[in-house]
């Protein structure tokens, strides 16, 4: 019963025994035997294993289905990762990019609200100010390029 879960995991997450191991510091020959089910692994090694795949015991156990963690989630865990190894003027230059897309998004669900809703209006009027402000700071970058 362990077994399959513990291959179906390991299969899904595309990696190798040797991988799993090495990251989890457990031997190779150990692993496999959990995984045919020779075996059944101490509970140190179980919570390993279930920390490493962010499941719970429960779920290495057979006792619940797992839970279906947020695709995005992984997928931001290594993006911010990604990130904070560029270079700070590439990160400053994706930050821009990312406000711009917000904003723009913002803008478009804001105009598909009702004009005359108080909170649209003080939504509008935020992102307005704060356009106006990255056009004065644009403006103000040019003036200096101009004048050295």
């Amino acid at each position: 019963m362990i077994g399959e879960k513990l291959r179906e995991l390991r299969n899904a997450k595309g990696i190798t025994a040797d991988v799993l191991c090495k990251e989890l510091n457990i031997t190779v020959g150990s692993y496999r035997n959990y995984e045919r089910n020779d075996r059944n692994p101490p509970y140190e090694t179980l919570i390993k294993i279930a920390d490493y795949y962010n499941v719970t015991l429960d779920y290495l156990l057979g006792r619940e289905p797992k839970k279906e963690k947020p695709y995005h989630l992984g997928l931001e865990k290594g993006i911010k990762e990604a990130y904070l190894s560029l270079p700070k003027e590439v990160r400053a230059q994706i930050l821009q990019a990312m406000l711009d897309a917000v904003m723009s998004y913002q803008e478009d669900e804001l105009e598909e609200q009702k004009k005359g809703d108080d909170e649209y209006i003080t939504y509008t009027t935020t992102i307005g100010a704060e356009m106006d402000r990255r056009k004065t700071a644009l403006s103000d970058t040019e003036t200096e390029k101009n004048v050295v």
